[in-house]
């Protein structure tokens, strides 16, 4: 997901590409057990990546992806910048 969220993407791209992987990974419904994250803001998402969402991503608009497998989940947060992404999540080392 984070290598799609790039600008000139559209929303339904990031999603597609994360739809893919779960059916490569062998769990090819699973995408649907929770949404996977969108766009967020002022509220917890602003809009939800869907099949026909024609938003277009661009420099300056931040990202909560949540894939899950299972009881796991990923909760990135991202901001995208014209430089690239700023990945805003902390990671454990």
């Amino acid at each position: 997901m984070h290598e799609r969220t790039r600008a000139g993407a559209r929303l339904r791209d990031v999603f597609d590409a994360a739809r893919r992987a779960y059916a490569e990974a062998g769990y090819p419904d699973e995408w649907r057990r929770l949404h996977l994250g969108g766009t967020i803001g002022y509220q917890p998402r602003e809009v939800v990546a869907s099949f026909d969402d024609d938003d277009i991503i661009e420099p300056g608009m931040a990202f909560a992806w949540n894939p899950s497998l299972g009881a796991a989940k990923v909760e990135d947060t991202l901001l995208l910048t014209a430089a690239g992404q700023e990945l805003v999540t902390r990671v454990a080392e």
